[in-house]
Order: C-alpha cells, then sequence, then structure tokens
C-alpha cells in the first residue's frame, strides 16, 4: 500500500481501485446468504462493473479519463441493470438483494473513491496548493492515523480495559481503549503535522479526532454487519487477520467524514 501510495498518481489511483474492489467482493460474499437463490457470477460482474464505473467517475475524472462525464453517464445504464437483473432472476425478496449490492456502492466503493481524490488530486483549495497535483503523503498520513488508532485502541484495551464501549454490538471493545487509540492518533498527527505540508497541526489533529471517533463508529458498523450474519470474520483472506473488511472497516465510515473536512472546512 505505502509503495503504490507513494510512486506516482497513477499507482496510487490503482491501489486505492485495486482495495476497493478487492473489499466490495468480499463484502457481496459475506452477505450472499442473506440472498434468495445461489450465487450468479453475472450478478457480480454487473455489480462490480458499476462500483468501477463509480470509481472513475468520482475520483478519476483528472487522471485516467479524458470525459469524465461519459464515464458518469454510465452510470445511469448500470445502475438500472442491478434492478432488472433482479426481474429476471426470479429470486425470492429481489429488493433485499438490490438493497445489498447498492450497499456494496455506498459502503465500499464511494469510501475508496474519496481516498483515491484526497491522493491524486491537488487542484482544490483544500491543500493550499494549486495544479493537479500527486499528494501522497495527506492520504499515507490518513492511513497512518488510522493503523495507530487501531493498533493502540487494541492494546490498550487488552491492558487497560474495564469499561464496555458498546456492549451490544462489540463485547471486547472498550472506553480505555478508545481513549487509548485517540491518544496514539494524535501523537502520530503531531509528528505529520511536523514533516508534511501543507497541512497545519490543528489539520492534522482534527482529522485523527475524526478518524477516532468515526473510525470507531465504522469498526462498530462492520460488527454490527458480523453479528447480523453471526461471522467471526468477514473471510480468511489475511491469516491472523480475518478479511480486507476487518482491517478497512475504520476506513469506510471515516473517509467521508475526512473527506468532508478536506474539502468545505480548511
Amino acid at each position: 500500500m505505502i509503495t503504490g501510495i507513494l510512486w506516482n498518481t497513477i499507482t496510487c489511483y490503482l491501489t486505492m481501485l485495486v482495495l476497493a474492489i478487492i473489499l466490495q467482493v468480499e463484502f457481496l460474499n459475506t452477505v450472499q446468504h442473506l440472498k434468495s437463490g445461489k450465487k450468479n457470477y453475472t450478478e457480480y460482474v454487473i455489480v462490480v462493473l458499476t462500483g468501477i464505473t463509480l470509481f472513475v467517475s468520482t475520483a478519476g475524472y483528472n487522471i485516467m479519463v479524458a470525459q469524465p462525464f461519459i464515464i458518469f453517464f454510465f452510470l445511469f445504464i448500470l445502475f438500472p441493470c442491478i434492478i432488472i437483473y433482479e426481474l429476471f432472476a426470479g429470486r425470492e425478496n429481489p429488493f433485499q438483494n438490490i438493497g445489498l449490492n447498492i450497499t456494496s456502492l455506498v459502503y465500499v466503493i464511494l469510501p475508496f473513491s474519496l481516498l483515491a481524490f484526497i491522493g491524486t488530486n491537488g487542484d482544490v483549495s483544500v491543500y493550499g496548493v494549486s495544479g493537479n497535483e500527486h499528494q501522497p503523503w495527506i492520504l499515507l498520513g490518513y492511513f497512518f492515523i488510522v493503523w495507530s488508532n487501531d493498533t493502540f485502541a487494541y492494546f490498550t484495551g487488552k491492558a487497560f480495559g474495564k469499561h464496555k464501549l458498546f456492549e451490544r454490538i462489540s463485547p471486547n471493545k472498550t472506553w480505555e481503549g478508545f481513549f487509548g487509540g485517540m491518544v496514539a492518533g494524535f501523537l502520530c498527527a503531531y509528528l505529520l503535522s511536523r514533516f508534511v505540508d501543507p497541512l497545519t497541526p490543528a489539520n492534522w489533529l482534527l482529522i485523527a479526532l475524526i478518524i477516532a471517533v468515526f473510525g470507531t463508529l465504522g469498526d462498530l458498523t462492520e460488527s454490527m454487519l458480523k453479528r447480523s450474519l453471526q461471522i467471526k470474520d468477514s473471510s480468511t483472506a489475511l491469516p491472523g487477520h480475518g478479511g480486507f473488511l476487518d482491517r478497512f472497516d475504520a476506513t469506510l465510515i471515516a473517509a467521508p467524514f475526512v473527506f468532508f473536512y478536506l474539502l468545505f472546512c480548511l
């Protein structure tokens, strides 16, 4: 991930796109047994192709697409195709199936497209710079804070956790772990502010606060998904860690709020 983000604009963009596709497919596999009928790869192709189109039209207009609105208009065809597929599939609960497919776009694809925009587009006053420039350290700094928060929340919770944070959804999460992760995120943000322009220390600390709050909510959201499905991990793709959704759960919910802060609040 670090190499892909830092190498150049295209590799940064493709890293986010590949991760988005992997997580989308894993999500679709995870919720597959909620759908009536057997797994059908035609459905997967339609939904994943819609996801790629959504990603490109959102994040890639200044990277790989000469006429972004042409790609954007494909969404007006692909979204109805998700619905039309159910018309001919003849399965029970068709709109539940449609809802799960569209959730994969909103829950997984959109956050990564926003992250790709942060990493590959410097043409907004957000960054205090002008021109379409590669901005890898802002994106990588986001992930460093997420990783710091997750790691130290886990170890702090293990060592000192006594007060349950959200026992109904995740019995193992504690307030001590939450604040331990937040402190680690603040420290990481401060270090980033010393070396990464153009964001100020206050900007980085606010980003760390957003990640601490909404990253934790993202973690709880994925726990809610797994609890509703009665599974321990989203997959076995990463031995010892579970699935990709287990590793990027905080990222999925925190990304839109960090993007909003960067774009509208600076």
